[in-house]
């Protein structure tokens, strides 16, 4: 990924305000005909993440090599993988987006990372899924490990794609060509980033104090603080039409609300957090202090987080499996890093 004064240099003012809704239409359903009814969810996710970031270069537009044509490996759901040759439409699918006002710069397919496109994920694309089965006439549930086939409705389910979601308050740059708006920002630009760094400092040193919210430690991680700053950076510059940022002492108050803002989410929403504590008197912060018996080391934010992603909304099994880990070390591959999968809940 370009760093944020990177992005400066090439762009000046063409970050979207306004996008207009991106849909599932007739071709994204053209496009999941081509597969078994129960690899649906595996395929739309392809479709709008590893496929976009093949076809997609770093400079926001397809790839002059780029073909529609490619075969795909999808699991199956009683184990083992079949091979599909289709027609991927990503062509189509592009121009759709980019008509949508969708910004591919900076598209980097080896970390699967964008400035501003959101690749969905797997949990998202079977959410998509289920909006589509709940809008056809046609689909009756089959039951457990049963699939039955069905016809999607085209242009009802809505889909996100984009990291900045909220409008901008600022008027047009100072210019034409935008240099105005730049040329004012330039003159605060290393003071802007060192107030940013300072509050993520700030962030860092309260994790190591042994702070008791567990988004605090996962936000001071070194990559997600990274992440963080960029997106400070970003937002300030979207408002720098504001007055009110060019006054320091707004700025920094302003700047804290926003990491404020962000610690609600992390390595566990706040609302879960809260109902482990109120519920079930569990702080999952403490875990970081304890060893991870399939490791034997601490264990990390990442650790913690995969497997509160691991329980979903299952909090009972969630303490249960931090009150009582497994103790054994497995052969097999693991989300800890080679050692073995963690049991799934329940």
């Amino acid at each position: 990924m370009i760093s944020f004064f990177e992005y400066f240099e090439h762009r000046i003012d063409e970050a979207v305000v306004r996008r207009n809704p991106v849909f599932i239409d007739e071709a994204d359903i053209k496009y999941l005909k081509q597969f078994p009814h129960r690899n649906w969810g595996q395929a739309l996710g392809y479709r709008y993440n590893d496929l976009l970031f093949k076809a997609i270069g770093s400079d926001g537009y397809l790839k002059s090599d780029w073909s529609d044509l490619q075969s795909m490996t999808m699991k199956l759901s009683k184990g083992g993988s079949k091979s599909f040759k289709i027609n991927t439409g990503i062509t189509k699918l592009f121009k759709k987006l980019q008509a949508s006002g969708i910004d591919f710069r900076g598209m980097n397919d080896q970390t699967k990372t964008a400035l501003y496109f959101k690749p969905i994920n797997a949990h998202q694309a079977n959410n998509i899924l289920s909006k589509l089965k709940r809008s056809a006439s046609n689909y009756e549930p089959a039951g457990s490990g049963k699939t039955v086939e069905w016809e999607p409705v085209p242009n009802v389910v809505k889909i996100s794609l984009t990291h900045l979601m909220k409008t901008r308050d600022d008027a047009e740059p100072v210019g034409g060509d935008g240099l105005g708006k730049r040329e004012d920002y330039e003159k605060h630009k290393d003071e802007i980033g060192q107030e940013i760094q300072n509050a993520i400092t700030n962030l860092q040193k309260a994790a190591k104090q042994g702070h008791a919210s567990p988004n605090i430690h996962w936000w001071a991680q070194p990559s997600n603080s990274k992440k963080l700053w960029t997106e400070i950076a970003e937002a300030i510059w979207l408002n720098w039409n504001n007055e009110k940022l060019k006054d320091k002492k707004f700025r920094r108050g302003w700047i804290t609300q926003y990491i404020r803002g962000r610690m609600q989410k992390g390595m566990v929403s706040r609302r879960i957090h809260d109902k482990l504590k109120t519920k079930h008197n569990f702080n999952i912060t403490d875990m970081l202090n304890q060893v991870n018996p399939q490791t034997g080391l601490q264990w990390t934010p990442i650790e913690l987080k995969r497997v509160v992603d691991l329980h979903g909304r299952d909090h009972e099994g969630l303490v249960s499996y931090f009150q009582n880990p497994p103790q054994k070390k497995w052969s097999g591959p693991s989300i800890f890093g080679g050692l073995g999968p963690v049991p799934k809940a329940g």
